[in-house]
């Protein structure tokens, strides 16, 4: 099963139709079956919202498109870009998890909204429902927190998928192996995959730029993940 991990498109004047088009005409190239999207549609305002979902909406996956809420879709508006996204016909979930049957595997997927102004405490996790043990259980959410991270190994999930870091946007060091960026100050997980207990974190660098129109040592990506019985 191919899983399509896209976050941070970050639609704005920088980051142009043109450049929205090749980037969902690159994940589609990929033929997943399935699409999860961080969050983050937008840089900031409410101009970029329609234009950007629209161009969302042509994204192809057998099993559609599962989107997380982000911290600029909050500052945005977020019941505008929510609104702009089901149009889209992309679903978007909140502190919630759903069943899939993905080629005859069940799959729960947990979508929580952690950002900077939703940080839900250890109770509010619990109430999570996270499906019987014999299903493969994979977590969604914008920001790769330590704490959500740590909550998800301990409730025995298998795959964390998060974005919100552009792979730290000025990075130093080796990627894959070391990097030193100012998002190492939120916590350890900035780019690529790691691995807690027996779980694995996907932190994906994302498309757009968020403070400054510059990447270094992290470049815009979109990650693919194969999950194989």
């Amino acid at each position: 099963m191919k899983i399509a991990q896209i976050s941070d498109v970050q639609g704005d004047a920088r980051t142009t139709e043109r450049k929205l088009n090749d980037f969902v005409e690159k994940v589609n190239a990929l033929q997943p079956d399935l699409i999860l999207f961080a969050g983050d549609v937008i840089t900031s305002g409410t101009k970029y919202i329609e234009q950007t979902a629209g161009i969302l909406q042509d994204l192809r996956a057998p099993y559609g498109v599962i989107a997380a809420v982000g911290d600029h879709d909050i500052f945005a508006g977020k019941s505008k870009v929510l609104q702009a996204l089901h149009t889209s016909g992309i679903k978007v979930l909140e502190d919630t998890t759903i069943r899939l049957s993905l080629r005859n595997t069940d799959v729960n997927l947990s979508v929580v909204t952690y950002t900077y102004g939703r940080r839900p405490d250890r109770g509010d996790l619990e109430q999570l429902p996270i499906g019987p043990g014999e299903s493969y259980r994979l977590m969604l959410a914008h920001q790769p927190a330590q704490r959500l991270v740590g909550f998800a190994a301990e409730r025995g999930f298998h795959l964390f998928l998060a974005g919100h870091t552009h792979g730290g946007g000025i990075a130093f060091g080796i990627p894959g192996l070391f990097l030193v960026a100012p998002a190492t100050f939120e916590g350890p997980y900035v780019s690529g995959s790691y691995r807690l207990e027996n779980m694995i974190i996907s932190v994906t660098n994302g498309l757009g730029f968020t403070l400054a129109p510059v990447r270094y040592h992290a470049p815009a990506e979109i990650t693919l993940l194969t999950l194989r019985k």
